[in-house]
């Protein structure tokens, strides 16, 4: 799916590859290194659904949206595999589970508007780091960074209402995350999750929450009863499929742009 194409064709984080895979014998051994890791990889890690080899017809949900939404790049697999990474690094590592702003969660006592405001400057934040590494040459590590903001898009729609909103408020919240317009609107909502919840709690079903994830979460095709309601706005796709879909189209928006902030050397604010 992520093939290789023609020069002329070649997104410029491509050409930023290609002049990061031409440095001098400095970088030898890290290349060495990396082609052992990634292509060997099957017998060094057989288990490990980050580091080992993966089929992309048989990716987590959120590298499956991943993968859709960055196929009109045609970036080479190598390439992916850094992005894919950094994208499923958030619900593999603890300190990163705990961190609602990094999965657009909303712990006890924060407001929908409070937790839309964070997770957008966490997107940000991690975009901003990711050009600055491909800028400086750091071409994997700058895809990795990427992968982690492109987390936190996709969980954007994910564990919001954005798809029951109606049309007007579902562009306005669209237009929000993408840094088109300010501020998101009142009608949209965020799950309740808190790592930090109280004895005879679940840190998704926090008692007195009013939208808690576990019950509204849309990121599993049967995760909930919420995942298998269907929408007329959707053309009746269940509320999971129609998340997916805005996952996969925000996650291209967001590669578009940072693809024009690479090759137009500009930073994200």
């Amino acid at each position: 799916m992520f093939k290789e194409i023609n020069v002329s064709q070649k997104s410029s984080l491509l050409r930023y590859q290609e002049i990061f895979d031409n440095k001098p014998n400095s970088l030898f051994f890290i290349k060495i290194v990396l082609i052992v890791t990634l292509f060997y990889s099957p017998k060094l890690f057989p288990f490990s659904s980050v580091t080992g080899y993966i089929k992309h017809d048989n990716l987590d949900i959120h590298a499956q949206i991943t993968d859709k939404g960055l196929e009109p790049f045609h970036f080479t697999n190598i390439s992916f595999r850094n992005i894919m990474a950094g994208n499923v690094s958030h619900d593999f590592y603890p300190n990163l589970i705990n961190k609602a702003e990094l999965h657009c969660d909303r712990n006890r006592g924060v407001t929908h508007r409070d937790i839309a405001q964070k997770c957008k400057r966490a997107a940000y934040a991690f975009l901003k780091r990711a050009s600055t590494y491909i800028k400086e040459g750091k071409v994997f590590k700058g895809l990795h960074f990427f992968g982690k903001s492109l987390h936190i898009f996709q969980d954007f729609v994910s564990h919001s209402n954005l798809v029951d909103l109606d049309k007007k408020d579902r562009v306005l919240s669209l237009n929000f995350i993408l840094n088109r317009a300010e501020p998101p609107p009142n009608s949209l909502k965020f799950t309740g999750w808190d790592g930090r919840a109280n004895k005879g709690e679940k840190a998704g079903l926090l008692i007195g929450d009013m939208y808690p994830h576990d019950l509204n979460a849309k990121d599993k095709p049967n995760g909930n009863n919420e995942c298998k309601r269907k929408l007329k706005s959707y053309k009746n796709k269940t509320k999971y499929e129609a998340s997916f879909q805005e996952a996969v189209r925000i996650t291209t928006e967001v590669a578009k742009m940072f693809n024009h902030d690479v090759k137009k050397k500009k930073s994200f604010n």
